[in-house]
């Protein structure tokens, strides 16, 4: 499991839009096993109007591990709401492989 402080920028999220962020993880996390992304315990988005959701997540294996080049965890933001939801501050998330 990793801490992923401030994973999700401030932003406005238009009106039924899905939105991909790509965060470095630790090298720890290899392979193509399946991955979580959800908020601390007792957070939800930082000062949002409208509240999108989290979707879908995976990782994206290395290049290479000897070449110090970090896995990637991707993860969808969806706003399936008639109005632009709009997050004002950061917001962290925490990532677990399985």
């Amino acid at each position: 499991m990793v801490y992923l402080p401030g994973a999700i920028a401030s932003q406005t999220i238009s009106a039924n839009v899905t939105v991909v962020v790509s965060k470095s993880i630790p090298s720890q996390f290899k392979g193509n096993g399946p991955v979580e992304i959800s908020f601390p315990f007792g957070q939800l988005f930082q000062n949002s109007t409208g509240q999108p959701s989290l979707g879908e997540s995976w990782l994206t294996q290395a290049t290479s591990y000897a070449g110090q080049t970090k896995p990637t965890v991707n993860f969808r933001l969806v706003n399936s709401a008639a109005a632009a939801a709009t997050i004002t501050a950061a917001s962290d998330l925490v990532c677990t492989q399985f």
